[in-house]
């Protein structure tokens, strides 16, 4: 039995069972068992029409007091709390963006928050969604219609996505949000979920969004303030996109009378990490709930998690069996811990990996605890703003009983790569300074110590080359932003374990030590 599993520990951990299990039931009272589809939550559906009533028009409009729009895509979901669509209204002859706010406590708040910021923003001066109008439908839901940027795309699909920051377009969109940064500075108006998300760019002129989440303030914003959202902003950048992103910062301020510091380099470095380790956290959290991008579903004795992007048939089988998979394709690990899977489904590749059952003291102890499938699957949401690649998760499923996870499933995208220790053995030959692989290793290490990230068994197994890209897989145990004075002995470790790998004494080992020695 495990050390200090004693009487009194049994009974304190059987009484957070009994208020698990009565925390879990109360969660999922009003869950559904009807069949799954990636859109099974969301209200309305693709294609459909809504009929709504109007409430409010924007001043030229004179319609009727009723109004269909046919809804098409989902932009974004914030489960039981509000959606947003792409919809296409016949009387106003265009596409417009329907935002609905669903019934509860938070709606009218809201509501009138949204309303009022889409007008405040037009007479301050501040591009944005135009308003068009608010209505209700028959489901006690509230809406609220604004103008859709034909031609438009995200700043952050713009910057980030295809690491297009060195393109013209992109030079001229960092130049014209820099200057709508200092617009928002100079009238006061702070948006406190800042992000390249809530910016659109239609190839002249930067679109704000999101405006529930701005206040407006009856003066310019401070400079505490002002520093923070350049700094949160500024630092996703890197190199000469950075540099510009901040000197067209500097030039704007002036141009409009506004107090701008310039930081430093070693504050820029010290900030870059910051920002994107805060971001990393967000990623993290927003993985566990439903939104546009990610489907969670909980039962009594299941829970699903699945990105809305994957087919729905695969993932419905999934969700209702998915030791069934286990025995198709080809068996990659055969452990006690974990069964691993590769498999096929309708021409693509994808790893399942199950994580086998443990026993009652293990789940009792871990019971607080994340499961290590669940850990996996929000590292690989998250771990990819670090710079750190690994197979992205798709779909997890958990089976549960009495609050205590059984077993679960994490479905993965299949990297069709070698280990790091079959790439560098195999090639002996390419042991000289500009071996791709080796710099990729350097870079590895000089990442995990930059966001203190610590992977807990970095065997070379679990490090796959594909491409002359490094990804870590198996990152059950992987963490980070850990605590300085834990993450020293940690990351030696983590290295210590790397190095394990190879003969003492060899030509390989060496010549990793060289490479890690200098960084």
């Amino acid at each position: 039995m495990a050390r200090g599993f004693n009487a009194r520990n049994t009974l304190i951990l059987w009484l957070t069972v009994v208020g698990a299990r009565f925390f879990n039931l109360r969660r999922i009272r009003c869950s559904t068992t009807a069949p799954l589809c990636v859109h099974q939550l969301m209200t309305p559906t693709p294609n459909s029409r809504v009929k709504l009533r109007i409430r409010q028009l924007a001043e030229g409009l004179d319609w009727s007091k009723k109004v269909s729009i046919e809804i098409q895509d989902p932009l974004r979901i914030l489960a039981e709390r509000r959606e947003v669509w792409l919809a296409y209204c016949e009387e106003y002859d265009a596409h417009l963006v329907a935002k609905r706010f669903l019934p509860g406590s938070k709606q009218m708040r809201e509501f009138n928050r949204e309303v009022s910021g889409l007008k405040e923003l037009s007479q301050r001066g501040i591009p944005g969604p135009g308003f068009i109008f608010t209505a209700e439908d028959d489901a006690s839901g509230l809406w609220v219609a604004a103008k859709y940027i034909e031609n438009g795309q995200s700043l952050f699909q713009l910057f980030f996505a295809d690491d297009n920051t060195h393109s013209q377009s992109a030079s001229k969109a960092i130049n014209e949000f820099a200057k709508t940064l200092v617009l928002h500075w100079k009238s006061g108006v702070h948006q406190t979920d800042v992000h390249f998300k809530n910016f659109y760019w239609d190839g002249s002129t930067v679109y704000t969004l999101d405006v529930g989440s701005i206040r407006f303030k009856s003066s310019a914003l401070s400079q505490r303030l002002i520093r923070k959202i350049s700094y949160k902003l500024g630092m996703r950048f890197s190199g000469a996109a950075r540099k510009m992103f901040f000197e067209s910062l500097a030039s704007h301020a002036a141009a409009h009378g506004v107090d701008f510091s310039y930081p430093s380099l070693p504050q820029q470095d010290k900030e870059s990490a910051k920002a994107l380790i805060r971001e990393a956290h967000r990623l993290w959290k927003k993985s566990f709930r439903s939104s546009s991008r990610v489907l969670s579903r909980r039962s009594s004795d299941s829970a699903l998690l699945a990105s809305r992007s994957m087919d729905s048939e695969l993932v419905e089988m999934l969700y209702q069996d998915p030791d069934s998979f286990m025995s198709q394709g080809l068996r990659l690990k055969n452990g006690n811990t974990c069964t691993v899977q590769k498999i096929e489904w309708k021409g693509q590749s994808f790893v399942l990996k199950r994580y086998n059952q443990k026993s009652l003291s293990y789940r009792l102890r871990h019971l607080l605890h994340l499961s290590r499938a669940r850990r996996s699957w929000g590292i690989g949401q998250a771990i990819g703003v670090l710079g750190i690649n690994v197979p992205q998760p798709l779909v997890l499923v958990e089976q549960k009983k009495n609050g205590m996870t059984l077993k679960s499933w994490l479905l993965m995208e299949f990297i069709d790569a070698s280990s790091i220790d079959q790439r560098l053995k195999e090639n002996q030959e390419m042991l000289h300074s500009d071996d791709s692989a080796l710099k990729e290793i350097s870079a590895l290490f000089q990442k995990m110590h930059r966001y203190r990230i610590v992977h807990g068994d970095l065997k070379a197994n679990n490090l796959l080359v594909n491409n002359e890209q490094i990804y870590l897989i198996d990152c059950d145990s992987l963490r980070f932003d850990v605590p300085k004075w834990r993450f020293k002995r940690e990351a030696e470790n983590d290295l210590k374990r790397f190095l394990e790998n190879w003969d003492a004494n060899t030509k390989l080992k060496k010549r990793i030590q060289q490479v890690l020695r200098k960084d």
